[in-house]
């Protein structure tokens, strides 16, 4: 069993945007990074999803 750093309540745009968000980053910049990430993680097209709606392989990227 594996536990992953992932806020269930979140969904993966949000999951991924809440450090850029506690780092101060907003807005336009924020957008691109979380963009950049989805795509670095083959996840784009799934940031509407909640965690329990991804594969275990989809959560741990």
């Amino acid at each position: 069993f594996q536990s992953y750093a992932i806020f269930p309540h979140l969904n993966v745009f949000e999951n991924i945007a809440y450090g850029l968000r506690i780092q101060k980053i907003g807005g336009a910049e924020l957008r691109k990074q979380v963009s950049n990430a989805l795509e670095l993680t083959e996840l784009s097209g799934l940031e509407n999803r909640q965690p329990n709606q991804l594969s275990g392989g989809q959560q741990q990227r």
